[in-house]
């Protein structure tokens, strides 16, 4: 399986997790740019998530980093797979 695929398949899944939980979920699929998914549930943060199945490099920190800065009231930060079950990991970017 591809890189891409890899990257595509794991994005649907977080969008999938995240309306398990009641988010309207957006993936911008394709973009290449600092956000991959955008959550909204009425009563919570936007949520802004670059999701990663590879390592996260400095330049994604970066960018995500420059998207929480302009973006201070929204959640902002990386999912990334856990462990070989289907789980997902949120860590929000220190902006």
């Amino acid at each position: 399986m591809s890189n891409y695929r890899k990257g595509s398949d794991f994005e649907r899944f977080v969008k999938y997790q995240l309306e398990e939980e009641g988010y309207f979920v957006v993936r911008s699929a394709g973009s290449h740019g600092p956000a991959d998914l955008v959550a909204l549930k009425g009563g919570f943060p936007t949520m802004l998530i670059q999701c990663k199945v590879g390592p996260i490099t400095g330049a994604d920190r970066v960018a995500v980093s420059m998207l929480a800065s302009q973006f201070p009231d929204y959640w902002v930060g990386f999912a990334t797979p856990t462990g070989d079950h289907p789980r997902v990991k949120l860590t929000r970017s220190g902006g």
